[in-house]
C-alpha cells in the first residue's frame, strides 16, 4: 500500500486563482492521498481558503484546519485535504516553544513585530486499515536553528503519547533560512532537524536543492514588503531549504521531490515549492 503525500506553503493563497489552477492541472495533487497545507486563510468572504481549493480536486475531497498562528485580527493555521477512502481519526494542534524575543531583523520580518505564537498540527489517517500520523509545522523564522530544534523536539515528545502508528511523518514550512549555496546553512539545517533523524526519522526530500525564494511571490502584508520589492526589482533571488518531508516506519519511498515541473512558475504562485513523496507502507 502506498500513500501519497504532497507538502505546501500556500502563502496565505494570496494568489488564489493560480492555486486553483494548480490543484486542478498538476498530476501530484490531483493523485495525492493527503495535501498537508501551511499559511492557510480566510477569504474576504469568511470562507477558509482550504474549501475552494479542495473543491478544486473533486466534491468528494474533504478537509480540516487548525489554526498555528494568531493575531489580533486574523489568523493563519495548517489543514489537510485528502480523497475519499482517507479517514481522519485523532487531531492534536501542539502549541509549540517561543522565543523570548526578538531580534532587530526579526522584528521587522514578523507581523505586529512581537513573538509568534506556533502550533503544530498533528493529523492522524487511516488508510486501508493503517494507521498514519502527519504533523503539519510551521517552526519560527526566529531564534535560529537551536530554537527550531527546541520546538521540533518539543512536537516529537508530544507525538510520543499518541497511539502507535504504522507510519510517521512530519512535514511543511521548518523555516530553516539562508542561502542554499551558503556553506553554512547546510550544518544549520542539521542541527534543526537532528532531533528527528536521531529518533528514527529519515529527511525524504534531502536531496531537493531549495524550496522557497524569499523574493519570487511577495505577499503586500509582509512586513518587509517594501525592501523585498526592491530586491525583486534588482533581479535577485535569494533561494533557501525551508521545507522538508521527513518519514518513520515506511517500507520505503520513492518520487521525493519538487511536485510540478516549472520551478520558476511556482514561485510566481507562493513564495515555496510544493514537495511531493510516495511512501510505502
Amino acid at each position: 500500500m502506498k500513500l501519497r503525500l504532497v507538502s505546501y506553503n500556500i502563502q496565505r493563497g494570496i494568489r488564489l486563482p493560480e492555486l486553483l489552477a494548480l490543484f486542478q492541472a498538476a498530476p501530484a495533487f490531483r493523485s495525492a492521498d493527503v495535501i498537508a497545507i501551511q499559511e492557510a486563510s480566510f477569504l474576504a468572504s469568511g470562507e477558509n481558503v482550504l474549501a475552494p481549493l479542495s473543491a478544486a480536486l473533486s466534491a468528494e475531497h474533504a478537509w480540516v484546519y487548525r489554526p498555528v498562528m494568531s493575531y489580533p485580527e486574523k489568523e493563519y493555521g495548517n489543514g489537510f485535504i485528502f480523497r475519499p477512502g482517507v479517514t481522519p481519526q485523532d487531531s492534536q494542534a501542539v502549541p509549540l516553544p517561543q522565543v523570548s524575543r526578538l531580534s532587530w531583523l526579526e522584528k521587522r520580518k514578523t507581523e505586529g513585530g512581537m513573538p509568534d505564537t506556533k502550533s503544530a498540527f498533528v493529523q492522524s489517517f487511516e488508510l486501508g486499515a493503517r494507521l498514519v500520523s502527519i504533523a503539519n509545522v510551521h517552526l519560527d523564522f526566529a531564534g535560529g536553528p537551536q530554537h527550531r530544534a527546541l520546538q521540533l523536539n518539543h512536537l516529537l515528545g508530544e507525538m510520543k503519547k499518541q497511539a502507535p502508528a504504522a507510519l510517521d511523518v512530519i512535514c511543511g514550512d521548518f523555516n530553516t533560512v539562508g542561502h542554499h549555496r551558503w556553506p553554512a546553512t547546510a550544518g544549520n539545517i542539521n542541527a534543526a532537524l537532528g532531533t528527528a533523524l536521531s529518533a528514527g526519522y529519515n529527511d525524504l526530500t534531502g536531496d531537493v536543492a531549495f524550496t522557497s525564494d524569499l523574493l519570487g511571490n511577495i505577499d503586500p502584508a509582509d512586513p518587509a514588503a517594501g525592501i523585498l520589492g526592491l530586491g525583486q526589482k534588482m533581479g535577485l533571488r535569494f533561494r533557501q531549504k525551508t521545507d522538508h518531508i521527513l518519514g518513520r516506519g515506511m517500507a520505503g519511498f520513492s518520487d521525493a521531490g519538487v511536485a510540478a515541473e516549472s520551478e520558476a512558475a511556482l514561485l510566481r504562485i507562493s513564495d515555496h515549492l510544493p514537495l511531493q513523496v510516495i511512501l510505502e507502507l
